[in-house]
């Protein structure tokens, strides 16, 4: 059981609540898989240099940060807050999505791909 990886590039506004929703196709029924993703400004940085980190509540996250929607069809959402993209500049970064399945496989959702921050046009 492995999963079919692909490169999903988000773009998103600075400070602004979003819900990024990701299908990840290949280890079937996600009912129950801890998720790991990570926002980094470079690949090569480690996971405690992460601009932003979210997890799923069985992975020491909260259901504010990621969650399984949709188990069977493979559907991640994970949740970011206006306070998440404040500090960061608009700009090009990179992010990834790990999963281990209830029997404990750890596996790559999504190879590591752009995260795009861009500036809104209203500051507020």
């Amino acid at each position: 059981m492995s999963c079919d990886c692909v490169s999903q590039d988000i773009g998103l506004f600075q400070k602004r609540d979003q819900t990024v929703r990701i299908t990840i196709t290949g280890p079937g029924d996600l009912t129950g898989a801890k998720i790991w993703f990570s926002v980094k400004d470079d690949k090569a940085d480690i996971d405690t240099d992460a601009l932003i980190t979210k997890k799923t509540a069985n992975n020491g996250g909260t259901d504010l940060q990621a969650k399984v929607t949709d188990g069977p069809n493979g559907i991640v959402e994970v949740y970011i807050a206006k306070e998440d993209t404040a500090a960061i500049d608009p700009g090009d970064y990179w992010y990834d999505v790990v999963l281990e399945n209830s029997s404990g496989k750890r596996m790559q959702g999504v190879t590591p791909s752009r995260f795009t921050i861009m500036r809104p046009n209203t500051l507020t």
